[in-house]
């Protein structure tokens, strides 16, 4: 998140999240479980729905990020 351009989410948002520290995260192998992974994705939609309210279009297009990406990681469980 830019930070310069959304000068309150530090104030709004606990703990923040993105797809790039989450590659980074990947890249160093820091997630110990793929339901580790998710609990980011999650975070990243629940962030997004706290700033920009929850029937916001970004709210809606994290919530369709994060059940494609359930899919896909969670599909053998």
């Amino acid at each position: 998140v830019d930070e310069r351009r959304y000068s309150d989410y530090a104030s709004r948002i606990e703990i923040p999240m993105d797809l790039t520290f989450i590659t980074n995260r990947l890249e160093a192998d820091y997630y110990a479980t793929r339901f580790d992974v998710v609990a980011d994705v999650k975070l990243i939609r629940e962030n997004c729905a706290k700033y920009n309210g929850v029937n916001d279009d970004l709210t809606i297009s994290a919530s369709g990020m994060l059940e494609k990406f359930e899919g896909l990681v969670l599909s053998d469980e």
